[in-house]
């Protein structure tokens, strides 16, 4: 192998080594990496911001068109991110469909809100893939460095707590950090790991709703309703439930298990009218 080649090979796997393969973004461990230089480094009065920014319905796009269309997607959503900041900012990819950005050496917080704001226009727009046009949302959250003994990883959990807490306020839209966020988060990551548990051992019930026709007052059949209590978090309703259940990835497994329960009580209720009928 030549120098030249040599040279060219370490100078691929350097890149690589900083940067996501798909998008040419920054990786998570470079841009927590300069948000640390940039805190560390930061005027008196200067704002450092990191914006987490995560694409709604991308795991939609993923199931019903692909992921050939999926890798597309999140590499044109790089490419409009770069269109909508500074150029001294840093973007990076931090895993799956959520970016990180990091804003140094702000004059005020609302540089980082009109950066949001052109975030939430351009990723708005329809993108044309290979099987046509999609579009998808984002939910953006907002941190700044409130102190000085912020760390790095710290920010961006802030950051990413408040993009949660743009999502569960109805998704495409900007919230910045509070502390109170903390709260919910935790209660979020309780609930999310009790439901994984409740799915993996099969422990979410069904209870059975009569269908009546109004008119003759008979019973057309049965709504199965999906039903769990926890024991710590007592019962939990059904649209935070199955919400989390499709936030962490779940929600087709549980799925299978209500049918399956409900197939069970199906053909029990079609045995037991056949007993009756002898």
């Amino acid at each position: 192998v030549s120098a030249y080649n040599r040279r060219r090979l370490s100078d691929e796997m350097t890149y690589l080594a900083r940067h996501d393969a798909l998008t040419g973004l920054n990786n998570r461990a470079v841009f927590t990496d300069r948000l640390g230089q940039a805190l560390e480094r930061r005027r008196p009065g200067g704002l450092v911001a990191v914006l987490y920014c995560d694409l709604d319905g991308f795991k939609e796009v993923n199931d019903l068109l692909g992921h050939r269309v999926g890798d597309q997607l999140l590499a044109l959503a790089a490419q409009r991110i770069m269109g909508c900041i500074r150029e001294q900012d840093t973007a990076a990819r931090l895993g799956g469909d959520e970016f990180g950005i990091l804003l140094d050496d702000l004059t005020g917080p609302e540089q980082a809100e009109v950066i949001a704001a052109r975030l939430l226009a351009g990723l708005g727009d329809p993108f044309d893939t290979i099987d046509g046009q999609v579009r998808v949302r984002v939910s953006i959250g907002v941190a700044f460095n409130d102190d000085p003994e912020d760390s790095a990883e710290l920010l961006i959990n802030s950051a990413d707590t408040a993009m949660y807490a743009a999502k569960a306020a109805g998704k495409g839209r900007v919230e910045l950090f509070h502390p109170d966020m903390r709260a919910a988060e935790l209660d979020r990551l309780e609930l999310e790991a009790a439901l994984r548990d409740a799915v993996r051992d099969d422990l979410i019930t069904v209870q059975y709703q009569p269908v009546v026709d109004l008119v003759t007052g008979a019973v057309d059949g049965f709504e199965a309703l999906a039903r769990w209590r926890d024991p710590r978090l007592g019962q939990v309703p059904p649209d935070v439930f199955i919400a989390a259940a499709e936030r962490i990835g779940v929600i087709r497994q549980l799925g299978r298990q209500i049918l399956a329960r409900a197939e069970l009580a199906d053909d029990r209720s079609e045995e037991h009218r056949l007993n009756s009928s002898h």
